[in-house]
């Protein structure tokens, strides 16, 4: 927990940044693996959770190339186009994903979203995290 904390605390360099990705991304592991046993009828849907875990991974280490490229730009206001863009790409990505996955895996009841939602809540998290880090440089 003290690595995580000292993390936490220092500037985001990009060392740091890979390593918060890996404590949140084992986290979000961690929970996905458990969430069946503690509400079994979403272990069907796990797959679901998977695919959005490698999703938000990939648009995380994207957000931060480009903000960090952007805190270097002269244009003040592109590292909040670079924030803005990536919330906007996410949201449509996510929309898609859900109405991909309902109309190509057919789920029996609206429960599939859980797993998704996890994810997206943690990654959400750490990557608002991260932009109000990089902000502050």
């Amino acid at each position: 927990m003290s690595i995580f904390l000292h993390l936490l605390t220092n500037s985001m360099s990009s060392k740091k940044f890979y390593q918060l990705l890996a404590l949140t991304s084992i986290l979000t592991i961690v929970l996905l693996v458990s969430l069946p046993y503690v509400f079994p009828p979403l272990q069907s849907y796990l797959d679901l959770g998977w695919i959005s875990l490698f999703l938000f991974m990939a648009i995380t280490v994207m957000m931060f190339l480009m903000g960090q490229s952007a805190l270097k730009s002269t244009n003040k206001m592109q590292f909040s186009n670079v924030g803005l863009g990536f919330i906007l790409l996410k949201m449509m990505l996510s929309i898609m994903i859900i109405v991909l996955y309902k109309k190509i895996a057919h789920p029996v009841s609206n429960a599939f979203i859980a797993p998704f939602f996890i994810v997206y809540f943690i990654f959400t998290i750490f990557e608002t995290y991260l932009m109000l880090r990089m902000a502050r440089k």
